[in-house]
Order: C-alpha cells, then structure tokens, then sequence
C-alpha cells in the first residue's frame, strides 16, 4: 500500500502519510503483547519507509495517541480468566481495564484529529506525534529508562569490536550520517 501511495505521491511532487499508532507503540503492558507487537511493528515500519521515501517530498508521521473516549473499552473481548491469573499482574491489569472510565480515557478524538491534520501543513512534519497526557508521560518515562539501559550498556556494547580497523579513504563509521549525506559506509580493508 505505501508503494501505491508513493508512486502518487512522488508523481503530486510529494505528499502525507499519517500512520495511526498508539502510545501501545513506545511502551507495552501486560495482557496486549499481540497489540503491542503490532504498533511496535508499524512504527519500524515508518521509520524505515519514512527514509526510503523523504527525498520525494513524502513524509510519514506516527500519531501516539493515550488513552481517547472513543468507546474503545466497549469493543474488547476477553478469554475466559483462569484461575492461575486472576490474582497476578495479568488479572490485575484486566480489572484495571475492564473497569477503566472517563477519567482513564481522558484525550478528545477531535483535538486529536485536529493535530494530526495539522501535521500536514509542516515540511518536514514530525516522525512522531505524542497526543494526550498520559501519552507523553508514558513515553516519556519509557524513554527515560531505555536510555539509562543503554547507558548501563555502553562499556560492554563498546567492547564488541574487533581491534580497530582501517577505514577506506572517506568513510563514514556512522551509518544514520553516511545515509544522510550519500557517503560510503566504511569497511575493514
């Protein structure tokens, strides 16, 4: 589908693609690894096709919208609870959900529309768009603790190389640079 769209687009001289996520996309919960598989899947994907396509004017934006009173909790439909889960996380975070109101669901489905259209208009729009309170302090916080593992990583991440290589003649070590600006990346001779 992106494809078609980008063949149109690139004809138009450009163009929008808005992907809908969720916040469901920058963290996760217990009880929604299918969902959560899914929204971390789509926004690979956009980041990658994002790259693919920027240089014809196409822009992608992943919208992360919390939790919105669309009705949503209404739609779900649950397993039978097994005993087993009742009284752990799984069951907790069920009964959390199951009894979830307005005051969980707090995001205005038209504001939300409304700033993602808005998105349209900004060249180069943003690759993410985190709508709602909850949203950005979810991700904000997810964000917030990747680094610090990163971080915790870093001696032992460094530590993966072979004994320094001598590069070719100018190369770039850094892959997101070399993309950017069309250079070779480097290799080992």
């Amino acid at each position: 589908m992106v494809e078609q769209l980008d063949v149109t687009d690139r004809k138009q001289g450009g163009g929008r693609i808005i992907q809908i996520s969720s916040v469901g996309g920058q963290i996760a919960l217990p009880i929604s690894s299918p969902y959560h598989a899914a929204k971390w899947g789509l926004e690979g994907f956009t980041e990658a096709a994002r790259q693919e396509v920027a240089e014809f004017g196409v822009y992608l934006t992943i919208v992360e919208p919390g939790g919105m009173r669309t009705n949503f909790q209404a739609g779900l439909q649950w397993t039978t609870e097994t005993p087993v889960y009742r009284e752990a996380t799984v069951g907790r975070v069920r009964r959390w959900i199951e009894s979830a109101d307005d005051s969980v669901y707090t995001g205005n489905p038209a504001k939300l529309a409304r700033a993602s259209f808005d998105t349209t208009t900004s060249t180069p729009p943003p690759l993410r768009l985190t709508l709602g309170a909850d949203a950005y302090d979810f991700v904000h916080q997810a964000l917030q603790d990747r680094l610090a593992a990163l971080e915790a990583q870093e001696a032992l991440a460094r530590s993966m190389a072979f004994a320094e290589p001598t590069m070719e003649e100018g190369a770039s070590t850094d892959w997101h640079e070399a993309l950017q600006k069309g250079v070779p990346v480097g290799r080992p001779r």
